[in-house]
């Protein structure tokens, strides 16, 4: 199973010149040009951090990171003429403008990032955005247009989206990654680690997951959050009910296709405790009582998925009652005859004797 990497690409210290230059170089598919203070720093898929240093000096105007192709194209606008700052359409529409003060000789950075169809814009280093929108899905180039008044410099790309099954994000320091599908649950330290800039969620904590199955993550940094997926793809092992139907004061029995270690029990969704002895899991006659009669799903959280089954809980045992012997008078009547002519014959006999004497 491939975990999930983060990598950095830091495009450090262009400095414009004055007199028009242009070179490219190549990383990992991105391609900085640098020209008349316009700066073309690559193919920017849906998501992307950009961020530049400008210094305006007397009778600038305004710097611009453009980005999108075509007929989708926004600018990230810094106006240091008229002290604002916006997110404009390619039609020179603003979409949304929120007034700063700009002072001129006195540099600023200034940083888009474009995540899930959100463009934020951020001044300096503030991790709050002054300038909230969205844009929805934006594929294309990025562009950084300023006026020769302006000096750009620091300019650094950072990409966000899915290439080649890599992920690219920021070299930010990691302050913490939260799973949001899984109840918005905290990786900690051992789940996730970050080594030169590079963010690998660990194999291990992506198999205690259910398997096949996609999960939402955000990386807090200390410039920004980022949204990623990760598609869980590994084989877990299965569970079963040791019996179908259980009764009253009696233990419940899960037992693994697998040994693992189980880190949790739920059933119907609520945490219940548990021993483990290998294979088999036992949720106590105690606690099990307190389920109601029919049918439960029972969940183990393990480290090697999810299984989840059914059990039954019934009220009480199911005897078989044998049924009650038919009384059959037919033979005592017939004693009853038998022994009642025995009796008439001996009577007539007798008086038969009688009367011959």
């Amino acid at each position: 199973m491939k975990a999930l990497k983060f990598k950095t690409f830091l495009l450090t210290s262009l400095i414009v010149a004055i007199v028009a230059i242009c070179f490219s170089f190549a990383v990992s598919n991105l391609k900085v040009c640098v020209a008349d203070n316009s700066v073309y720093v690559g193919d920017a898929t849906a998501n992307f951090i950009f961020s530049a240093e400008f210094t305006p000096e007397s009778g600038a105007d305004e710097v611009k990171i453009v980005f999108g192709k075509d007929e989708t194209v926004f600018a990230a606008v810094a106006n240091v003429k008229e002290n604002y700052v916006s997110l404009r359409k390619s039609d020179s529409t603003d979409l949304k403008k929120v007034e700063h003060e700009f002072q001129e000789s006195k540099k600023f950075k200034l940083s888009l990032v474009l995540n899930e169809g959100i463009a934020k814009i951020y001044l300096d280093d503030n991790d709050v955005a002054v300038l909230v929108c969205a844009t929805g899905k934006v594929e294309g180039s990025v562009n950084v247009i300023a006026d020769e008044e302006i000096a750009v410099s620091g300019v650094l790309l950072y990409r966000t989206d899915v290439l080649d099954g890599d992920i690219f994000c920021l070299g930010y320091e990691v302050l913490k990654v939260v799973n949001l599908t899984d109840g918005n649950y905290k990786l900690t330290n051992d789940d996730y680690t970050v080594v030169n800039g590079v963010l690998t969620v660990s194999e291990n904590y992506l198999s205690t997951l259910e398997a096949d199955k996609t999960y939402s993550f955000r990386v807090v940094t200390s410039f920004t959050d980022l949204n990623f997926e990760i598609t869980t793809d590994f084989t877990p092992i299965t569970a079963y009910s040791v019996v179908e139907k259980y009764y009253r004061n009696s233990d419940v029995s899960i037992e693994m296709s697998a040994s693992a270690t189980v880190t949790k029990v739920t059933v119907d969704e609520k945490d219940f405790d548990f021993t483990q002895n290998g294979k088999l899991v036992k949720i106590a006659a105690e606690d099990a009582d307190s389920l109601v009669s029919g049918n439960h799903v029972v969940k183990l959280y393990t480290n090697a998925g999810r299984p989840e089954t059914t059990f039954n809980i019934s009220e009480t045992v199911e005897t078989m009652t044998e049924p009650k012997a038919v009384s059959n008078h037919l033979f005592f009547w017939i004693d009853v005859a038998i022994f009642g002519s025995l009796i008439l014959a001996y009577v007539a006999f007798t008086v038969y004797k009688k009367s011959k004497a």
